[in-house]
């Protein structure tokens, strides 16, 4: 008889430790869950506010309403059905260059977490900035009489409109810059250039030499026409 209860006390034993370690077993194996929800959800937040980011910059020439709408399309469209609704501002860093920011937050509803009231849906959050420089940039076009043949003034006069619209208007300075048998600024480097720029060069008339007469380092005759390398000094 004392041999026999001695076996039960053990079952007992057994029985009670392998209740707790399945419990433990269980709350691991629930906060693994919930933490992979949590991380599938941080993923797929950081992959749209990035693919945003990059589409506001890249369309902020546009306008910034124009940008967001793109960049708001792009996020949706990464982050897959029942998107939260990403916020999208245009600051400006400590040096004034243009940034794009997209911020997004999402509710995540756990399924072992919820057990603790505080834990039955838990935020995740995600952000992305992009920042602009500033560009400054001359355009230097030939104008002389080769760029007549083989469609070649056609192609520059096509090209060229189609080049400065990648920029922003408000943001950057472009010049241009045409040479022939001399140096001319058919525009100095400013803002609002896209549509002067365009003009000057629908108007362009391919004649003369290259350089010419008016090569080489001669003395600069006005600010606005003369040697080539004059003007570039």
């Amino acid at each position: 008889m004392r041999n026999a209860n001695i076996v039960k006390s053990e079952r007992g034993q057994v029985m009670l430790v392998f209740a707790l370690v399945l419990t433990v077993l269980v709350l691991f194996t629930g906060l693994a869950l919930d933490a992979g929800l949590l991380y599938v959800t941080k993923a797929k937040l950081s992959t749209s506010v990035d693919a945003a980011c990059l589409t506001g910059m890249r369309n902020l020439s546009l306008g910034q309403p124009v940008a967001a709408s793109l960049a708001a399309d792009m996020f949706n469209a990464n982050f897959g059905p029942n998107p939260p609704t990403p916020s999208i501002t245009f600051p400006t860093d400590a040096s004034g260059n243009q940034q794009v920011k997209v911020t997004a937050s999402a509710n995540v509803n756990t399924l072992f977490m919820r057990v603790l009231s505080q834990w039955a849906s838990v935020p995740v959050a995600a952000t992305a900035v992009s920042t602009r420089g500033k560009l400054i940039m001359s355009i230097v076009l030939d104008r002389s009489g080769s760029m007549s043949t083989d469609g070649g003034g056609s192609a520059l006069q096509s090209a060229v409109p189609s080049f400065v619209s990648n920029f922003s208007n408000i943001l950057d300075e472009v010049a241009m810059v045409s040479f022939s048998e001399n140096a001319t600024i058919d525009f100095g480097i400013n803002y609002n250039f896209i549509t002067s720029i365009t003009n000057k060069v629908n108007a362009l008339s391919f004649a003369g030499g290259t350089f010419g007469t008016g090569a080489g380092t001669q003395p600069i005759l006005s600010t606005t026409i003369g040697p080539p390398l004059s003007l570039g000094d």
